[in-house]
Order: C-alpha cells, then structure tokens, then sequence
C-alpha cells in the first residue's frame, strides 16, 4: 500500500529496476492524431493526462513547470502533424471530391491555395471576382523586394499628416493597420512599419496591363476599380481551369498575385474572393453559400454598413444565416420594408449576374485634409473655390456634367457631415460649381475647427453630339443621362 498520495509501491524484487525519467515516459506515450472534419487539417488530440487546454502544458508534483519538456513534446507533435498533412494531401482524389481543398502541399504560387464548393462548368452562368492582392503595396515591392516580409504601409510619410493609410501589406494588417486608418493612429498600432508614399502613375500602369489580361480571357469585364474587376466565364467551357489561366497569367506577366471568387452571380463571386485571401481561388455555388458564410458576420453582405449592421445587432441578427432567415416583417421594422427584403434576398445568395463592360463614374471629387485643425475662413474658402474648379474641368475634359455639387466637412475630432444643392441645369463651369460650393460652406455652422474639406459633383449626364447644319437637333442629342451600373 503506498505509505503517501502518488507515493509508488515498494517493488518485490531483490533487484529494483531502474526508473525511467519523467521524460523517457512521456516520449514514449504515443501522441493520438485524429483526423478533423475538414479533409487534410487533422487535428492533434491531448493525451488524457496532459493539460485539457493544449496538450503542450505539463507540471511536476510540486507544481514546477517543466518549460524544456513542453517544447520536446511540441516538436515531435509537430512533426508528427507534417507528416499526417503530407499523407493526407497525398491520398486519393475521390476522397476530395465535393470538400473543400486546401493548400498542398508542394504549394504553387502560380495556383495558389484553392477551396472548391462545387463544379462551374455545370452552372448556366459563371462569374469571377478578381481582387488583387494588397495591390499597392504589391506593386512597391516590385521595385523593394527588401521589405517583402515586413510589415509595410502606402500612406503619408509626414509624421504629423492627418492623412489615412492607402494600403497595407499582409504583415500590418496583423497589427491592424487597414485601409483608411488614420496615419497616426497606423504608426501607433505599428511603429516598426515601413511607410511609403503613394505612386498613382506607377499603380495606374500597373492596373492597365492587368486590366489588359482579364481582357483577354473575355469580351465581358467590368472594371470596378483600379485594383479589382468582374469577369463573366459564362462561354468558357471550363471556368475554373480558366480563372487559374488568369491567376497564372499575371502573375507571369506583373509579379502580382490576385484572388478570384468564381459562383454563379456577382454577389457571391464578391464575397467568395476574399474567403481564400492572398493568392487564393474559391468556386461557391449558391446552394452551398449559406453553409460556407452563414456563420460569418452579416456585415460581409454588401449593403450591411457600419450603422445598419449596428440597428440588426441590437435586434439579435448577427450573422448572414440569422440575417437570410429572419422574417419580413421583422426586417421591415428594423430597415424598411424595401431595403429589410433586399438584404435578406442577398444574404441567402441571390443576386445579379450581369456583368456591365461599360461603367461610367457616379461622381467627381477633390478632398484636402489640413495638418492642423483649421479655424480661418478665408482659408477654407479658398481651399473651396480651388477644389470646386479642379472638378468642373475634369469634369469638363471628359464632356460630362453635373447638376448636384456636395460640400463635404468633417470637424474635429471627427465628425462629418456632408450638404448638398442641385442646380437647375447639368454644368461643368467652374464660376457655378465653386458658387454653390461658396453657399454650402456658408451655411454651415461650424461648432469647431475643420479637419477636412471636400467638393464633388454627382448626377452627372455626358454631353451629346452638336446639331447638325440646319438648326435641326440630332437624334438623342443633348445631355443624356449617364448609364451608371
């Protein structure tokens, strides 16, 4: 009987055998792996009388950690865990067939990690989303490849700019640095940054020759900014070897890589583009939308804004699943009757597939953010005047106009707010644009120093063809109404 708790029993041989070492034990226990429901992430079971939490954590009877036998016992799982990812992505295909791939393991930058829901040759229509990956930032490191690795930022390099940050690399996101943070609070989340300032001519050539190549993979591609565009593969007799094609391409021809969502509207395409971020592809159908993004937050649904994800928490509508099963009536009180139907017809997947080649701008804009916070009016009313006829001759070059000039103002330390006037007629001159600017700006009560001041022109219409000789009007001469898709 042992004389003490956890005292052994004195053993009956004359000769004692030699006691192994804590260590030497828990060597030779085997360490049980157990595959997961997601085909090639097997996941690694603790040993009963290891720490519930992780597996890694043991202590001695007096309650002394044993950190060296915590990392021996890390390193065997882990290898143990290579070799299980090894064996799984080696094994059959049919296996695969209908889950979602991972990453292999000989990983192909020119693929890329992929997630496959479903076969899109079977689909009516197919659709990419193709969204460069952290494209300015991308492009810099063309010409910086040091700093590929570091965490890097397109932004203000002036430490007391009042800027935002343009972009930033994947490594300064993990601090939380994103895209229209402000400078300063970026520098803080993230001191050991590399901060570049911004190159719109080189990221412009850049987005021209990748335009260029979704080009050339279909007569349908709607460009819907500098760094992403839809791509309709409906004629492609096998969209997904396609939209790899496309992923390939570039990179072979810029150095960049992109992610592509591919599913049967652009809605899903959309939000399938950024599941399997960076250099990822991901085929969703719409049947299986739900079961892969019901549980993310209902703020990935385009339409779900910062105040309007708010109204449906405090409502107890979360996630996209709650969201695409809440009852009409409820969202309609919640949203209107109108939008409520709209938002819930997008979160269980519905949604166009119409892929516009042509589309035009909805407006024109000039903002200036001041380094300190700005109190003179007269300095505001000049920064006015200059932003209001930089609009109206762009605007001009172009041979658009507008009818609804905006003044946007945000006061410190950050409220904004925006006024607006429709003119009687559409006009690219600068005298009316920067007048109705002048009468905003005076209407406004200000309560504190500006931050920030904007100007832009929306409602806009494309001048048409002059009459010909006569005095006889063209057919469909005069403004025509921009096709804004």
């Amino acid at each position: 009987m042992p004389t003490s708790t956890g005292a052994p029993t004195a053993s009956t041989s004359s000769i004692p055998a030699p006691s192994r070492s804590r260590e030497q034990t828990i060597r030779k226990r085997p360490v049980p792996i157990a595959a997961s429901g997601t085909i090639g992430k097997p996941r690694i079971s603790s040993h009963p009388s290891r720490s519930a939490s992780n597996g890694f954590s043991r202590t001695s009877a007096a309650g002394n950690g044993q950190p060296e036998l915590c990392w021996s016992i890390a390193r065997e799982i882990a290898s143990r865990f290579l070799a299980s990812v090894l064996t799984v992505a080696q094994g059959s295909s049919a296996a695969l067939e209908g889950r979602a791939r991972v990453r292999p393991a000989a990983y192909d930058r020119s693929v890329g990690s992929e997630r496959l829901y479903g076969d899109p040759s079977a689909w009516p229509q197919a659709v990419a989303h193709v969204d460069m990956d952290a494209f300015y930032v991308s492009v810099e490191l063309l010409r910086r490849p040091e700093l590929r690795g570091k965490p890097v930022i397109v932004g203000p390099i002036d430490p007391r700019s009042r800027g935002v940050v343009m972009t930033a690399s994947y490594e300064a996101r993990c601090f939380g640095v994103h895209s229209a943070l402000p400078i300063a609070i970026a520098r803080r989340r993230c001191p050991q940054a590399v901060i570049i300032p911004r190159d719109m001519a080189r990221y412009q050539a850049a987005s021209q020759v990748v335009m260029g190549i979704f080009a050339a993979f279909s007569d349908l591609v709607e460009v819907v900014g500098m760094d992403e565009a839809y791509i309709d593969l409906s004629d492609s007799p096998a969209p997904k070897a396609r939209a790899r094609q496309i992923k390939r391409e570039v990179l072979e021809r810029t150095g960049l890589t992109c992610s592509i969502g591919l599913a049967p509207n652009r809605l899903i395409a959309k939000i399938a583009s950024d599941l399997e971020k960076p250099n990822g592809l991901c085929v969703l159908p719409r049947e299986r939308f739900l079961e892969v993004v019901g549980e993310r937050p209902a703020r990935i649904i385009p339409g779900v804004g910062p105040k309007t994800d708010e109204r449906l928490a405090r409502a107890g509508i979360r996630t996209v699943a709650e969201l695409a099963s809440s009852e009409g009536e409820r969202l309609a009180a919640i949203l209107g009757p109108s939008y409520g139907e709209a938002l819930r017809h997008r979160a269980a997947g519905f949604g166009s597939a119409r892929v516009a080649v042509e589309r035009e701008r909805k407006s024109e804009s000039r903002e200036r953010t001041f380094l300190t916070d700005e109190a003179d009016p007269d300095v505001m009313r000049s920064e006015i005047e200059a932003m209001a006829r930089t609009v109206a001759t762009h605007l001009g070059e172009q041979g658009i106009r507008g009818r609804t000039v905006t003044l946007k103002i945000r006061l410190a330390p950050f409220r904004t707010f925006t006024r607006s006037r429709t003119l009687p007629e559409p006009t690219c001159e600068g005298d009316l644009v920067a007048g109705a600017a002048r009468e905003l700006f005076e209407a406004f009560e200000r309560d504190a120093p500006v931050r920030l001041l904007g100007v832009g022109v929306s409602n806009l219409s494309r001048e048409a063809a002059s009459a010909p000789e006569g005095g006889e009007e063209a057919p469909g001469s005069g403004p025509e109404q921009l096709a804004l898709a």
